[in-house]
Parts: C-alpha cells; structure tokens; sequence
C-alpha cells in the first residue's frame, strides 16, 4: 500500500463515518418532527 493509497483509505474512513453521523442526526431530526405533528394532531 501506497503512501497515497493509505490516504484514501483514511478519507473513505472519515466520509463513511461524516454519512453515520449525519444519518444519525437526520433520523431523530425527524423522530422530534413526527413527535411535534402528533402534538399538535392531540
């Protein structure tokens, strides 16, 4: 492997992780959305 190689390994590592979180962030954004809309359905 490659000095280069092992750097787009790392970045693939990092964006993979960025996609986690933000997917993770994104689904209970919306759990709190669906939570509100039920609020104010009651």
């Amino acid at each position: 492997m490659t000095q280069a190689d092992h750097q787009k390994a790392g970045q693939n590592q990092t964006k993979k992780r960025q996609l986690l979180q933000y997917q993770g962030i994104v689904g209970v954004f919306s759990l709190y959305k669906v939570r509100d809309r039920r609020h104010e359905k009651g």
